[in-house]
């Protein structure tokens, strides 16, 4: 449930922001990062078929790629996270922050690759975790 939308505070201490690229795209990330870490710190995940071309291939659906993520998420940072997609990346840290509401303080999705309906990415985003404080 969406309890608000807003601008999340980055300025609290320790609040890791995690970087989800869409896949076959991570260079539009690569230089986040390094400005990103100004105020905490950041991963840039490798989720399969945003790397190394003889790496794990994408799969053909995102569920699998928001399970990976949300498996990732529940055991990796050691609390909630701002989760950031870009582009297709969108779709899987919404669907990832879904699975597991309470490891997400905050969703960010620039520049979202959403071939949905409207009202379908409004009725998934509703299921998703606030994108400010609980």
């Amino acid at each position: 449930m969406v309890r608000g939308l807003g601008t999340p505070r980055l300025d609290e201490p320790n609040t890791p922001v995690v970087l989800v690229p869409g896949p076959g795209a991570p260079g539009c990330l690569l230089r986040t990062p390094e400005r990103l870490a100004q105020s905490g710190p950041v991963r840039l995940l490798g989720v399969p078929g945003s790397g190394d071309p003889s790496g794990p291939a994408c799969p053909e659906t995102l569920g699998p790629l928001a399970d990976t993520v949300a498996r990732w998420l529940a055991t990796v940072p050691p609390g909630p996270v701002v989760l950031a997609g870009h582009s297709t990346g969108a779709r899987v840290a919404l669907h990832a922050a879904v699975r597991v509401p309470g490891r997400v303080r905050a969703l960010v999705l620039p520049a979202p690759h959403v071939p949905a309906p409207p009202a379908a990415v409004a009725a998934t985003a509703r299921r998703a975790h606030p994108y400010g404080r609980p």
